[in-house]
């Protein structure tokens, strides 16, 4: 497809959009953090591959349609470092990164 264009499968799975399997997770009840209306789901590790995962649990969101995932600080510190564009944000207790690689959006 061009890349203005897009795509909706209906009761299928688009193998190329991902890498390994895909598992069936419990979604966390109503109250869910900062009550945050979304489906949010237990993680239970993070990570990327210049450091190790934090073997810790914490609840996200998950949400195909934005550009932003939100982790909590104390997870996303160590696989920061794997960012060098990653800025803390004090204010809002946020890193934002950019993630253009290579001059490519």
């Amino acid at each position: 497809m061009a890349p203005s264009s897009g795509a909706v499968i209906f009761d299928g799975t688009d193998t190329k959009k991902y890498v390994g399997d895909l598992a069936q997770l419990l979604i966390v009840p109503a109250e869910t953090p900062g009550g945050m209306m979304g489906y949010w789901v237990r993680l239970d590790g993070v990570a990327v591959s210049l450091c190790q995962k934090q073997d810790r649990e914490s609840d996200v969101r998950l949400d195909s349609g934005s550009p932003l995932s939100a982790l909590p600080t104390a997870i996303f510190k160590k696989p920061a470092a794997a960012f060098p564009s990653a800025e803390y944000i004090a204010s809002s207790d946020v890193y934002s990164v950019d993630f253009t690689f290579a001059g490519k959006a």
